[in-house]
């Protein structure tokens, strides 16, 4: 049998290449560095590397085999992270600046305009309710920059009383800039730590709000529709 992946499974013996990332990810697990993983390698359509080393977690001893199974919450950065550089490219963002002014209650006038006039999504109007969160004016300013490098210091944002149903609410983000806690823990811009739901509740009101649009939207208008891509 093999791995399907791209509707091509992935057969016959392993290539050199497909040996040498085996060899590293074997020492990267007997090290320490991980407890499993699996690189998949795909050019023009053909799997030229699928490796698996280690196990599926500290009390799941069961090896990591081509058929398992991984979490992939922070794939959308990437996606989320091309719609924001598209829209630098357009003028309707700046890397530098405050994203203060670009948040959705900071000119709901406009807000509302632009949304009214582009018939987009009314969350970009009416998500910023209350003014602009302390938590991305203090200490200078958060800015796009920040948040794209990881460096807003806003990486443990949570909101209170949280649960795993809560978490995927749209009101989530909002909740959480807005608590008592909110707050840079090191000055934006000073050091790097990964950024794992502030992430997206700090640039999707920024994105439908200079775009007039959905974030559900901008992804079909600016990724999936141009690459062709259905069901994403």
């Amino acid at each position: 049998g093999g791995l399907l992946v791209s509707d091509r499974p992935f057969v016959g013996p392993m290539s050199s290449s497909c040996c040498q990332v085996q060899g590293l990810l074997q020492r990267l697990v007997s090290e320490g560095h991980c407890l499993g993983s699996q690189v998949v390698l795909i050019k023009n359509g053909r799997v030229l590397v699928n490796s698996v080393a280690g196990t599926q977690g500290l009390l799941d001893p069961r090896p990591v085999q081509l058929s398992t199974l991984f979490v992939g919450h922070s794939l959308c950065k990437l996606v989320l992270a091309v719609l924001a550089h598209s829209l630098v490219e357009d003028g309707l963002l700046d890397y530098d600046t405050p994203l203060a002014k670009y948040w959705p209650s900071a000119n709901s006038t406009t807000t509302s305009s632009t949304s009214s006039k582009k018939g987009s999504a009314a969350t970009a109007a009416t998500a910023g309710a209350g003014g602009v969160p302390a938590a991305l004016s203090s200490s200078g300013g958060v800015t796009l920059r920040h948040v794209l490098s990881h460096t807003s210091g806003l990486q443990y944002l949570f909101p209170p009383s949280a649960s795993p149903q809560s978490l995927c609410s749209p009101q989530a983000g909002e909740q959480a800039l807005r608590a008592a806690s909110a707050h840079p823990v090191t000055p934006p811009g000073a050091r790097p730590s990964f950024h794992h739901f502030s992430f997206g509740w700090l640039l999707v009101p920024v994105l439908e709000a200079v775009s007039g649009k959905s974030v559900e939207q901008l992804v079909r208008d600016r990724v999936s529709g141009p690459l062709a891509i259905e069901r994403e």
